[in-house]
C-alpha cells in the first residue's frame, strides 16, 4: 500500500473498529505490509487499545520488523488484561526482543517457579564453585536466582543472595540465606566473597559491573564469576559471548586471577580483589 492510498483512507472511517477488520483481512491474506498499514491507522489515527497494539506487534513481526513489534508489545502491556494473555504477550516480547529479559523481573518470576530444580550440568557447575569458597565466612551472591549454592556452603556462612525476581528472593530465604532487591539495598563493603554466576553475559557495562561489585569486596576478598563457554551455549538474551581470553582480560581490570576452571559449558575463574 503506498502513500496515496494511506492518505486517501486516512480519516474516512471514524470507527477502530474497521480499521482493524480491515487489517485482519489483509492479515489473513499473509498481506503484512497491508496490514501493518490498517492496524497503525487504527492506532495512531482513531482510538489505541490493548486489541491494535497486539495485532500490530503481530503484522509488524511478519514484515521482520521486530524492534517496532517489541515496542508495540510495550504498548499493549500497558493495559489491563487477564493474566493468561499478559503471559502471551510476554513471551511474544521475548521473541521480538530476546534482550528485554536481561531487565524484566516479571519474567525471572515466571522462570524460576517453573525451575524449582536445578539440573545435573548445572549442579555441577555449583558443587565446583562452592568448593571455590574455601574459609570465606560472609558470600554475597549477586543475580542469586534461588540461592542453590547455599545447600553447599559450610555451616555458619553469611549467604545473601541478591536478585529482582521476589519469586527467586523467596526460595534464598527458604533456603536460609538472607535476600536482597538490588546491589544498593547491600550496605555492607567487607564481603570475603562475592559471586557473579551467570549474569556478566547479560549486562552492556560488565567491566562497570565488575567494578561496582568489586567495590563490595573486603581487603584480600574475591570475586567468584562463571560466564557460559564461547559458542557453547548461545542464547539470544546474551549481550556477549566470551572467549577464555577475553573473560581473562575483563576479570584482570578489577583483581588477580588466583583459580581458574574450565567445564564442559562454562569457565570460572576466582579473582583476588585489588
Amino acid at each position: 500500500m503506498d502513500d496515496s492510498v494511506y492518505k486517501h483512507f486516512n480519516g474516512c472511517y471514524k470507527n477502530y473498529k474497521t480499521y482493524l477488520d480491515l487489517g485482519d483481512k489483509a492479515y489473513g491474506k499473509n498481506d503484512w505490509e497491508q496490514a501493518v498499514w490498517w492496524f497503525t491507522i487504527a492506532n495512531f489515527n482513531c482510538q489505541r487499545t490493548l486489541e491494535g497494539w497486539d495485532k500490530l506487534a503481530m503484522a509488524l513481526h511478519h514484515t521482520g520488523n521486530n524492534e517496532a513489534a517489541a515496542d508495540a508489545v510495550r504498548a499493549a502491556l500497558a493495559y489491563d488484561m487477564p493474566d493468561g494473555r499478559r503471559q502471551r504477550l510476554r513471551k511474544n516480547l521475548t521473541v521480538f526482543d530476546p534482550k528485554s529479559v536481561n531487565s524484566d523481573p516479571q519474567y525471572y518470576d515466571d522462570f524460576w517457579a517453573s525451575k524449582p530444580d536445578m539440573k545435573s550440568l548445572e549442579k555441577i557447575r555449583i558443587e565446583k564453585m562452592a568448593k571455590m569458597i574455601y574459609e570465606d565466612k560472609t558470600v554475597l551472591d549477586i543475580g542469586s536466582g534461588p540461592g542453590w549454592i547455599v545447600d553447599y556452603l559450610k555451616e555458619g556462612t553469611k549467604y545473601m543472595g541478591v536478585d529482582f525476581s521476589k519469586v527467586a528472593r523467596k526460595m534464598v530465604e527458604d533456603r536460609g540465606g538472607l535476600s536482597a532487591n538490588s546491589m544498593e539495598e547491600v550496605k555492607e563493603n567487607d564481603w570475603d566473597v562475592i559471586i557473579l554466576a551467570e549474569i556478566l553475559e547479560h549486562i552492556e557495562d560488565d567491566v562497570g559491573f565488575l567494578k561496582k561489585a568489586a567495590d563490595k569486596v573486603r581487603e584480600g576478598g574475591h570475586l567468584l564469576v562463571s560466564v557460559p563457554r564461547h559458542k557453547i551455549m548461545y542464547d539470544p538474551a546474551h549481550v556477549r559471548d566470551y572467549t577464555a581470553e577475553e573473560f581473562d582480560e575483563k576479570l584482570k581490570l578489577v583483581g588477580e586471577i588466583t583459580e581458574s576452571l574450565t567445564l564442559e559449558r562454562w569457565e570460572i575463574r576466582k579473582v583476588k580483589v585489588k
